[in-house]
């Protein structure tokens, strides 16, 4: 799987995150997709509710190794160096930047 997620990166011309894309089908929306500096890939889903971001992770090999369900809102996220960086927007609209370890 990450082989073929690099080689469609490769196809847009290197850019890291991939534009929203829909897709029919509840657990096959996703909106973003990024690979950490491990090489695991993070998938930002379509699912949860409004005010949270929910992330599927998967290890190099393209082997699920689970959910990750942020209480925000993220619109610009990047994983690396052991750490997730996103801008995040608030209940009352106001955004700010957040920064999480990875473990």
């Amino acid at each position: 799987m990450a082989a073929r997620m690099t080689a469609m990166l490769a196809e847009r011309g290197g850019r890291r995150a991939v534009p929203a894309v829909a897709v029919d089908g509840e657990r096959n929306h996703f909106r973003a997709l990024e690979f950490d500096d491990l090489g695991r890939l993070w998938v930002q889903t379509g699912r949860g509710d409004p005010d949270e971001t929910i992330f599927d992770v998967f290890d190099p090999a393209g082997r699920y190794l689970g959910e990750l369900d942020m209480p925000h809102r993220t619109d610009v996220w990047t994983p690396g160096s052991g750490l997730l960086v996103a801008r995040i927007h608030d209940a009352d609209g106001v955004q700010y930047i957040g920064v999480w370890r990875i473990r």
